[in-house]
């Protein structure tokens, strides 16, 4: 079973942004990222713009995989 979820920013943050949390034992890989399992993806409120976006691909064993991307994402510390 593949699952796959596209993500777009609606509206713009001053404070907060935007994280996607994988489960404890998922990690979201790919863009350069360092993969480690239960390491959020953040769009911060400083850098979003509308429209956006992210399009993650769960292969069902390791996490996401990140296939497109738009804006300026970071993987939580």
């Amino acid at each position: 079973i593949v699952y796959t979820f596209s993500l777009s920013s609606a509206g713009l943050s001053t404070g907060t942004g935007l994280s996607i949390s994988p489960a404890a034992a998922d990690k979201i890989m790919g863009n350069g990222l360092t993969a480690v399992d239960n390491k959020d993806l953040i769009l911060t409120g400083a850098t979003d713009r509308q429209g956006d976006s992210v399009t993650l691909v769960g292969d069902g064993v390791d996490g996401w995989y990140i296939t497109a991307i738009t804006g300026t994402w970071a993987a939580e510390a």
